[in-house]
């Protein structure tokens, strides 16, 4: 029988109780305050495929979470596929994101270029983009919350 380490675990020497300036990082790769940057968005109903929503900025040297980020929609925001991502790399944090035809609440999931472990955030890319690749329908007033997972070290 096989033993695979993470990374993570690799570079980890010491014990668990060892403090962070010795040679034990403490999970330093995610370490830090768990925040959410908010973006409440009411529908124009004017979006169309291709359209991007600027969604809000997260400052350099954060790193963004996307397994535990999420979308959550009504009805009039029926986007089949949407990216979450920076400007130059539009589907860094979700791709293909569908937030169906009814109310709904859709994780980021596994589907980006970085879905697997935070990514850092790093000079010009604080700004988060949502690329409305294949839009179904908008209705006005309808409403999505966008939550972004990020650690603030």
């Amino acid at each position: 029988m096989a033993n695979f380490n993470s990374t993570l675990y690799g570079k980890q020497t010491g014990s668990a109780g060892a403090s962070p300036s010795s040679v034990y990082p403490l999970a330093k790769d995610t370490a830090g305050k768990l925040r959410y940057l908010i973006v409440p968005y009411t529908v124009d109903g004017a979006e169309a495929s291709g359209d991007t929503i600027t969604l809000g900025k997260i400052k350099q040297g954060a790193k963004v979470i996307p397994s535990l980020s999420r979308v959550i929609s009504d009805t009039g925001f029926d986007i089949s596929d949407m990216d979450i991502g920076i400007s130059g790399n539009v589907n860094k944090y979700a791709d293909a994101l569908d937030t169906l035809d009814t109310a709904s609440d859709i994780n980021f999931g596994v589907a980006g270029d970085n879905a697997y472990a935070p990514s850092d955030v790093a000079a010009g890319g604080e700004t988060i983009i949502a690329t409305l690749v294949t839009v179904v329908t908008t209705t006005a007033a309808g409403k999505a919350l966008f939550l972004i997972a990020y650690v603030d070290e």
